[in-house]
């Protein structure tokens, strides 16, 4: 497993283009890492419930653990009761509840590394945002958009390290 082309776990930024984001998640994907994607418009299959989605999910990726254990562990970090709505699909949802599933399904899958799409210009992540990257806390968690407090460059300039190809 070479992960010599990604940054060490923890917070980075990467700019806003796309195509570096792109070249490290392909990367990870080489390395054998769960990756994922998450952004405003990542989307679900829409004639599968929210529960249905998230065991896709799971088997996609081979993942062990099983759904109800998933899904209970990311409502526990979320602090969320278990809501209505996962046994529907996703266009009876709100734009609050379809926000709160995207996590959802983030947490349920575990990422070893993670591009986010930077939060809307003067606001930063909200409390469930905040609560989601502290759960991941030893993934690589990539930041499309510019550095932020705590979300130094990568590639550091400074330090010689390689960008990806």
């Amino acid at each position: 497993m070479n992960t010599d082309l990604l940054p060490p776990p923890g917070r980075w930024a990467v700019g806003p283009d796309r195509t570096q984001a792109e070249a490290l998640l392909a990367a990870a994907r080489r390395a054998g890492l769960r990756t994922a994607w998450q952004g405003r418009d990542a989307g679900f299959v829409s004639n599968l419930s929210i529960l249905e989605n998230l065991q896709l999910l799971l088997e996609w990726h081979a993942c062990a653990e099983a759904l109800a254990d998933a899904v209970t562990r990311a409502l526990v970090v979320l602090g969320l009761s278990p809501p209505d709505w996962l046994t529907q699909r996703p266009a009876a949802l709100s734009d609050a509840q379809r926000r709160q599933a995207r996590l959802l399904r983030l947490l349920v899958l575990r990422p070893e590394v993670l591009v986010i799409e930077a939060p809307s210009r003067g606001r930063g992540f909200d409390e469930s945002e905040t609560r989601l990257l502290d759960a991941l806390e030893g993934a690589r968690l990539l930041l499309l958009g510019p550095a932020l407090p705590d979300w130094p460059v990568w590639p550091d300039p400074a330090s010689g390290a390689p960008a990806a190809p």
